[in-house]
């Protein structure tokens, strides 16, 4: 099929050419975001934290000193959920009207809810799960860091002490119990969690990091 040469294309067939370029440049962006959201939950131990504000899960590249957000932020911005990501969340609602504890649909749904900054919804979700299993020590610290986002430290403590009990190596939970403590003033209890973590940490470059936290505690 011959190609339409650049000079034969009317005014309106360019925009059309343009917009669609950048429909497609948006979901291929978006297909590549939603491949990094976390769907299943794995051990942290190894892994730099998961920061409560200035990080993605999972994620330590720019580590920076979080604070708790704002419990009703608009999910995913002004405009919401992605209508896929709805479609998902659909899919696992549907799943647990089958079966109310179907701990897949219920780590998903909370996941996509903790992702698009719903964190009542996340709590919720995280709650039901602990509650069957309550050694879950991922789905304990992030539904720490969920409540740390609604601004209940006292039941982010809670949550994130627990995750600690059943693994004293997780990363995430230590860090983000120090973050809680270090937000109420309480310096001396951050420190004493991210020194914990010194031992666990791997590579050069996330240990200073995890120093240059520390550092600024004094």
């Amino acid at each position: 099929m011959e190609r339409i040469k650049k000079e034969e294309l009317t005014g309106n067939s360019k925009i059309h050419i343009i917009y669609g370029s950048i429909i497609m440049l948006m979901s291929i962006s978006f297909t590549i975001t939603l491949l990094t959201m976390k769907e299943t939950y794995k051990s942290a131990a190894g892994s730099m934290p998961e920061m409560p504000s200035a990080m993605v899960q999972g994620d330590a590249k720019n580590m920076q000193v979080p604070t708790a957000k704002d419990p009703n932020m608009p999910p995913g911005g002004a405009g919401g959920m992605p209508p896929f990501v709805k479609q998902m969340v659909q899919k696992y609602k549907t799943a647990l009207e089958k079966n109310p504890k179907d701990i897949e649909a219920l780590t998903g749904l909370g996941n996509m809810y903790y992702d698009s900054g719903q964190y009542p919804k996340a709590i919720d979700n995280y709650l039901k799960i602990v509650e069957i299993e309550p050694k879950n020590t991922n789905v304990q610290s992030d539904l720490g860091t969920s409540y740390f986002y609604t601004n209940d430290f006292k039941n982010a403590e809670i949550h994130l002490k627990k995750a600690i009990e059943a693994d004293g190596k997780n990363l995430n939970a230590l860090y983000n119990l120090g973050v809680v403590f270090r937000d109420q003033g309480k310096k001396d209890e951050a420190k004493k969690y991210w020194e914990q973590m010194k031992p666990l940490v791997q590579g050069d470059e996330q240990k200073k990091k995890l120093e240059d936290e520390i550092s600024k505690l004094k």
